[in-house]
């Protein structure tokens, strides 16, 4: 089957199942302060600069601005300003902030596990596969 007429079979499956896949997409997706949290998380307690937040979730300065707040507030993150930039603010999680994003990621990995289950080893490993290859394209790598 060539490409175009594969590209057609999965519009057609995506536009006949969109409930399905938003239900997935709410259960893994991290938007807003959970995407921060999450952020964060992977840079394993280095403090990050919101304008690297910017470009690793797709926002405005305003919006990651608006989240940084609303998450200082409730005692999620912390942020400083840089010494020798004072418009260079880094943000880094506290240990609540910590906390609730281990719960974020283990979450999201029991709703992947679950559905790696369902697939198997095989087309689990399949899918990993093609997911890394579609992201690496998506990055400009591909």
């Amino acid at each position: 089957m060539d490409c175009a007429t594969q590209a057609e079979r999965v519009t057609q499956l995506y536009c006949g199942h969109l409930r399905e896949i938003y239900q997935v997409g709410e259960a893994l997706a991290a938007q807003g302060e959970e995407g921060v949290l999450l952020c964060l998380r992977q840079r394993a307690g280095e403090p990050v600069l919101s304008g690297e937040l910017m470009t690793m979730m797709g926002l405005t300065t305003g919006r990651v601005a608006n989240i940084l707040r609303q998450m200082e507030k409730k005692g999620l993150i912390r942020r400083r300003q840089g010494e020798g930039d004072r418009r260079c603010v880094f943000v880094s999680l506290t240990e609540a902030g910590a906390r609730r994003a281990e719960e974020k990621y283990r979450e999201i990995a029991a709703a992947n596990r679950r559905i790696l289950e369902y697939l198997g080893e095989t087309d689990s490993a399949e899918l990993a596969r093609l997911l890394e290859r579609c992201l690496s394209f998506i990055g400009g790598r591909g």
